[in-house]
């Protein structure tokens, strides 16, 4: 077994003046498995990058195992990486992730529930779901998306 420890590292100095940075670090224990790809992302075509299911198999990660996942974009034309998270229900939310940056998920679930807020109030609950596929997609030109998970169970 192996603790994976995260830190982030905020630093910001404007008109010469120290505006506050904030190192933030995180610990996860029980890790026995560390999964790192680098796939190449075909132009305008969604490509899987990782799936879960309620059991790890040879090519799905167990989503109640996922300790970490973090996806980077590596692609040398300055096409910024569309992030699919899709649950089992085909809702989805995305994200942009612009070159030689990255995007973290704690866990895999997340949270895809319309709400209505009303004065800073939401008026339904949140129901999280379970990441069933993570996709990418690059719209001009092909590139390289690195993936690295930690997870506390073999699949």
């Amino acid at each position: 077994m192996a603790t994976l420890t995260t830190t982030i590292t905020e630093a910001l100095t404007l008109n010469g003046k120290d505006q506050g940075g904030v190192t933030s670090e995180s610990s996860s224990t029980s890790v026995v498995q560390s999964w790192k790809r680098i796939v190449n992302v075909p132009v305008d075509t969604r490509t899987t990058l990782l799936g879960f299911h309620s059991t790890g198999t040879d090519q799905l990660f167990d989503e109640d195992s996922v300790q970490y996942i973090r996806i980077t974009n590596l692609n040398s034309s300055d096409d910024d990486l569309e992030l699919v998270i899709s649950n089992d229900s085909d809702e989805s939310f995305a994200v942009q992730i612009p070159v030689n940056k990255s995007f973290m998920f704690p866990k895999c679930a997340f949270t895809v529930q319309a709400s209505t807020i009303t004065d800073g109030e939401l008026d339904s609950g949140l129901t999280y779901q379970v990441a069933g596929t993570i996709y990418a997609y690059f719209a001009d030109a092909a590139g390289d998306v690195e993936i690295f998970v930690a997870s506390n169970a073999k699949t």
